[in-house]
């Protein structure tokens, strides 16, 4: 009897724990069944969201990185185009003067070399301005005398009204032989009193070139008054050549700088 008992005690233990093993594995295979069906998704999908939002976040920082690049390339374009066109301001050759050499030698009577010459100031078309005049110069070189006046390069390139390019003003002709007081006056006489065709066709001198001509020394001695009226430098200058007969010249002027010859045949 005893026996029997111990046998049902050993059968009730393993049909409870067969029964324990069949709830824990249902629990177990319910639990991964709701991680996978219910808990997981809803992990992926947060994370899913916060790598959106970073992925947006990123997204809004490369755009807003490709705004500032774009806006500066903008920037940079523009300012390519103003020196572009600051340089080809600064580089503008104004055509002054067309100067022909008629003859050139030595006078027989007296053996004074001479250069015989025809002078005409000229647009930037090279239209002649006003009537063409002849010299004869003693010697074998041209010299052109002449004052100038440079700006500062900021108004030339924004194409200042009073100061777009540099000015000038022919003082004289005239050849080696002749000395630095020889020759022919031409925009500016004797007396100081200026007959440019350049600055005097259909218009009068502007009270901005007339104080310029009239304080020309004052102004070029006083850094002050220089920096008042925008000017850089202002002086005489002397050009010469040793010119070949049958050949033309042009005496040009850039914008912002000097005068000089040009052979043009």
């Amino acid at each position: 009897m005893a026996k029997i008992m111990d046998n049902v005690k050993t059968a009730n233990s393993v049909v409870r724990t067969g029964i324990l093993l069949v709830v824990m594995a249902g629990l177990a295979y319910g639990g991964y069944l709701t991680y996978t069906n219910y808990v997981r998704p809803g992990l992926d999908a947060k994370q899913a969201t916060e790598d959106l939002l970073r992925s947006n976040e990123k997204l809004a920082a490369l755009q807003a990185s490709f705004d500032q690049l774009t806006i500066r390339a903008d920037e940079l374009a523009r300012a390519k185009q103003q020196l572009e066109m600051a340089n080809k301001l600064l580089k503008i050759d104004h055509r002054l003067a067309r100067i022909k050499i008629l003859d050139k030698g030595q006078d027989p009577g007296t053996n004074e070399k001479f250069c015989l010459v025809e002078f005409a100031e000229v647009d930037d078309q090279g239209e002649s301005i006003g009537e063409a005049k002849e010299y004869r110069l003693k010697g074998e070189r041209l010299y052109i005398d002449a004052f100038i006046v440079k700006f500062d390069d900021q108004f030339i390139e924004s194409s200042d009204a009073l100061r777009s390019t540099s000015m000038y003003m022919f003082r004289r002709i005239f050849g080696e032989d002749d000395g630095l007081d020889g020759g022919y006056p031409l925009d500016v006489d004797d007396q100081g009193i200026v007959h440019a065709a350049a600055y005097v066709r259909g218009s009068r001198l502007s009270e901005f070139e007339q104080k310029i001509w009239r304080d020309f020394w004052a102004i070029s001695n006083d850094p002050n008054k220089q920096k008042a009226l925008g000017v850089r430098n202002n002086h005489g200058q002397i050009n010469y050549i040793d010119p070949q007969p049958g050949q033309v010249y042009e005496f040009t002027l850039r914008s912002s700088d000097g005068l000089s010859f040009n052979v043009v045949r």
